[in-house]
């Protein structure tokens, strides 16, 4: 008979496989893994500019001046307030790259259709009319157009310059010289293609392709990525890919983040003009669960120091005491093991779960503030994350919470592991 972890590879595999090596969604996952410190350049500004701590405001105002505020929000519109510019370029460039074509002209190509493909406004200044980009698309409305023009224009450009249809200098003209008018037909293309499709897209009663884009895929796709199935979803599939071995947070984050980090801006938006926050479900929420790592096995971590007996436990539990604090769990999930462990697999799986369910409703019935969008490293240890990420005392205390039920979930399976691994270190003994 086959066993759990059997299945679970020959269904799993396949099709991490086949997500792992899609090119479109590598693209995409290294784009937003590129401006990832950025945003948290953005978001330190933030924090800075709305410390819960009485009297913080006036402090800031008596050194800085009334518009101190002002002046620490220019970063946060700077990276987040026109994401959808930077998230291009990137996205391009990686595609160009896998295609082994000349990446960097590829991606400046792609910066420049999205401009095509953005509607512009118009400001009276005086008797002067000046057209102006429409900001609205700029941010996280625009990113899913953003993402289908960049990896449109890459993959015109690329299949041209596959196809060799390229300007050929002479011998003796500079290299770089050649490779710019290389890359003149190619980018032609992919700009004639983003004019067309501008053109076509003003005929529809949508007038732009942001427009259609973001009314017939961007919220559908966030409607149901913003609910608790798929939340459930979502940590489910991660942690399952995790069992056979596989990072399922990479795998799934270029699915996921296009659908997520949009409800993220909106609960940035919304706190920073003091609205309630619309949102639970953001990339942070997850954040809040993965506390030292997928599975949440810091927890696992605290009961091999603390209750285990056996030796290789405790030494297990130490030696992956200093990562795990930085949600950093390859030691225990290879060390304990928890990867290709069907008896581990139950409450690896059964953790997250159940803190999905108990952080959303605490969230929804407002005991515990809603993340506020604010991007903090991945590697910030638990309860200084909670503070953080939801920017109130009510998101450590929730971590506290979510760490006793880790403990008292995973305590029975490490108890029986810790009983069998005694005795065989018992026997071994002469």
């Amino acid at each position: 008979m086959r066993s759990v972890t059997d299945v679970l590879q020959d269904t799993l595999l396949p099709v991490a496989d086949k997500i792992t090596n899609q090119r479109y969604l590598d693209a995409i996952r290294f784009g937003f893994v590129v401006l990832t410190p950025f945003f948290i350049v953005g978001s330190v500004f933030l924090i800075l500019a709305n410390l819960p701590i009485p009297g913080y405001d006036q402090f800031m105002e008596g050194i800085f001046g009334p518009m101190w505020d002002d002046a620490l929000g220019y970063p946060v519109a700077a990276t987040y307030g026109i994401m959808a510019i930077w998230i291009v370029g990137p996205v391009a460039y990686r595609l160009a790259d896998r295609c082994r074509v000349d990446a960097l002209p590829a991606a400046v190509t792609a910066g420049i259709c999205f401009l095509i493909i953005t509607p512009f406004g118009y400001v009276h200044n005086g008797e002067a009319i000046t057209g102006v980009l429409a900001v609205e698309w700029l941010g996280s409305k625009g990113l899913f157009a953003a993402l289908f023009i960049s990896l449109l224009s890459a993959e015109i450009y690329s299949r041209i310059m596959l196809k060799g249809i390229v300007i050929k200098m002479p011998e003796g003209v500079p290299p770089m010289v050649s490779r710019s008018f290389a890359s003149l037909i190619p980018a032609g293309g992919a700009i004639v293609a983003a004019a067309l499709i501008r053109w076509l897209f003003m005929l529809t009663p949508y007038g732009n392709v942001h427009s259609f884009v973001y009314n017939m895929v961007a919220i559908p796709l966030q409607n149901l990525g913003d609910t608790l199935f798929g939340a459930v979803g979502m940590v489910i599939a991660i942690t399952l890919l995790w069992t056979v071995g596989l990072n399922g947070g990479s795998i799934m984050g270029g699915i996921t983040t296009p659908i997520l980090f949009p409800l993220q801006m909106e609960n940035l938006d919304a706190y920073k003009q003091g609205l309630p926050l619309p949102h639970i479900i953001t990339p942070q929420f997850f954040d809040l669960i993965w506390m030292g790592g997928a599975g949440a096995t810091i927890t696992v971590v605290f009961l091999l120091i603390i209750r285990c007996r056996a030796r290789q436990h405790r030494e297990l539990g130490k030696l992956a005491l200093g990562s795990g604090l930085f949600n950093i769990n390859e030691p225990i999930l290879f060390g304990l093991p928890i990867v290709l462990n069907p008896f581990m697999l139950i409450p690896f799986s059964l953790v997250p779960m159940i803190t999905v369910l108990i952080n959303y409703f605490a969230m929804d019935l407002g005991w515990v503030a809603r993340p506020t969008g604010a991007v903090i490293p991945w590697t910030t240890p638990p309860l200084i994350q909670g503070y953080l990420i939801t920017g109130d005392i009510s998101g450590a205390i929730l971590q506290l919470v979510d760490l006793a039920i880790g403990l008292a979930i995973y305590w029975p399976f490490i108890s029986i592991l810790d009983k069998q691994r005694l005795k065989e270190e018992e026997e071994s003994q002469p």
